[in-house]
């Protein structure tokens, strides 16, 4: 079967799908799209083809026209790439599935069971997404509140979600606007001063692309937040239903009451906490526990601390590991531990589907909150007992590719030594999206960003070259020649070049001798 047609066959299936009832489906781009006046939500299949497997990466998306619209102004993306573009997207990874990446064979070999478990996953993470996203308001307690309670980090890049964000802050919760804008432009100045590529061309127009915004009718945006929230909410039986703002008002008091009795408790059982995190190191690993808001679940995390050692010395940020032992835990730049312990939600708040009750936040006792933390704790107390008697010693701690993120499995590798098998895997993951994840990347002067796996290569490469590996100087001298994994350097170019070629590389000796050519040429 060719590869456009087992597509065909997947997304034919699909169509017949209840859930996509009220959706067209776009052929030429994959995209299957409901649009309801100025929202939309779709669901899109970008998909890969290599030998003789295709890979869908879904991606779950809504569209608030109201907070992109304004926008266009200055956007300097094509009008497709606007027309395209989402408010919030998520992939099945973030959202707690073990991979965003699906495989179909070409022959068929176990296409029906393969396909039910796509489409199961597929639905669950549609109608999460569709469900928690479906106004402005709900959009703004996933997004906005988190923000401001400290409870997660901004970006680590771009700059187009920063305007989505003070539009969605302003239109939602306008009393929360100047601190969340101060917020926002601290990060912003961050960026900045790391050379973020995606921000230079608004830079420079900041104060006057957020003035536009700001001066836009705050009537008319109220109007619009309005009639969204009239045909997207319903009024109990019991009366009148509670405002946003006031359901708003009692999470954050839940979660001030949650963050400071956590604290207190999680110091009780030895463990520190910052911000949403509660972390300690024994034994050489580091655990740490991520518990966002009281309307999610408690996680435990472990990795062995050697893990971020060694990342940042590849990734040159070694400073990083003079920095507070919190950083670890979530920091922009530290790599994702296993997640070894999940508890269900600790705080029963919701009504129906992802309504909040007024009367079920507020009953929650500093007694009861004190409860809650106190078995969670006992529970990853013996949790990390456990763990550590079945693996004591963190240096040849590994849990498999399919349990861990895939920096982390590179660099497991590379402190057990085996240098080629991270290159091998290295090529592995360029050659099929989806198998590695993350926004872990920098820009440099040459104007290039490298992602951690251009580090990651670089740095073996260059150990290999200088234990005398001729394919590895060889390859260095390349990459230092192209700029493809290290910064264009023509000295270092031909100083590999020369090694490798004084052992006999053919294809290393012609590249040296043009380039000193053209240096020859270049001088005269």
């Amino acid at each position: 079967m060719k590869a456009s047609e087992l597509l065909e066959k997947t997304t034919s299936l699909l169509s017949t799908e209840e859930f996509f009832r009220d959706f067209k489906f776009q052929k030429s781009n994959r995209f299957f799209i409901s649009k309801n006046g100025g929202f939309r939500k779709d669901v899109r299949l970008p998909c890969a083809h290599y030998y003789d497997v295709i890979h869908l990466h879904p991606t779950y998306c809504v569209k608030f026209d109201i907070l992109l619209n304004w926008f266009k102004k200055y956007n300097f993306r094509t009008t497709q790439d606007q027309r395209d573009d989402y408010s919030f997207g998520f992939t099945s990874s973030m959202l707690g599935k073990k991979s965003s990446d699906y495989e179909f064979s070409l022959d068929g070999k176990d296409f029906d069971s393969k396909f039910e478990f796509f489409k199961k996953e597929l639905f669950e993470c549609s109608n999460w997404v569709f469900t928690n996203y479906a106004t402005l308001d709900l959009a703004y307690q996933h997004e906005i509140i988190p923000l401001l309670n400290g409870d997660k980090e901004m970006p680590d890049g771009g700059i187009e979600w920063a305007f989505r964000d003070l539009t969605l802050c302003r239109i939602v919760s306008p009393q929360n606007y100047g601190a969340f804008k101060k917020m926002i432009l601290e990060r912003i100045e961050f960026l900045h001063s790391r050379n973020e590529p995606n921000l230079a061309r608004y830079y420079d127009k900041l104060d006057e692309i957020i003035a536009y915004m700001e001066g836009l009718s705050i009537e008319e945006l109220e109007n619009y937040k309005l009639s969204k929230e009239k045909s997207n909410s319903e009024v109990r039986k019991t009366g009148k239903k509670p405002g946003i703002r006031e359901i708003n008002k009692a999470i954050d008091e839940l979660n001030k009451k949650d963050t400071s009795i956590r604290k207190n408790i999680a110091k009780k059982f030895g463990w520190k906490q910052s911000s949403f995190i509660n972390w300690k190191v024994e034994a050489g690993y580091y655990f740490y526990l991520e518990h966002l808001n009281c309307y999610n679940e408690a996680t435990l995390y472990v990795k062995p601390l050697y893990i971020d050692d060694l990342w940042w010395d590849v990734f040159e940020m070694s400073s990083n590991k003079k920095e507070p032992m919190s950083l670890r835990g979530k920091g922009a730049f530290a790599l994702d531990g296993v997640r070894i312990m999940e508890t269900p939600d600790l705080f029963d708040i919701r009504a129906e589907e992802s309504e909040y009750e007024l009367e079920k936040i507020q009953k929650y006792s500093d007694e009861d909150i004190e409860k809650i933390w106190d078995d969670v704790f006992q529970q990853i107390e013996d949790e990390v007992k456990r763990f550590l008697k079945e693996n004591p010693d963190p240096d040849s701690y590994f849990p498999g590719e399919e349990h861990c993120h895939g920096y982390y499995a590179l660099i497991t590798y590379l402190h057990a030594g085996d240098k080629q098998k991270v290159l091998d895997k290295i090529a592995e993951f360029r050659a099929t999206p989806g198998r590695i994840c993350g926004t872990l990347a920098r820009s440099f002067d040459d104007g290039k960003t490298r992602d951690g796996l251009d580090f990651i290569e670089a740095w073996c490469l260059r150990e290999l070259a200088e234990q005398g590996d001729v394919t590895a100087q060889y390859k260095l001298g390349t990459a230092y020649e192209y700029g493809s994994c290290v910064p264009i350097d023509n000295e270092k170019a031909v100083f590999w070049y020369r090694k490798a070629a004084e052992q006999g590389n053919s294809s290393a000796q012609y590249n040296l001798d043009l380039i000193l050519q053209d240096n020859q040429e270049t001088q005269a």
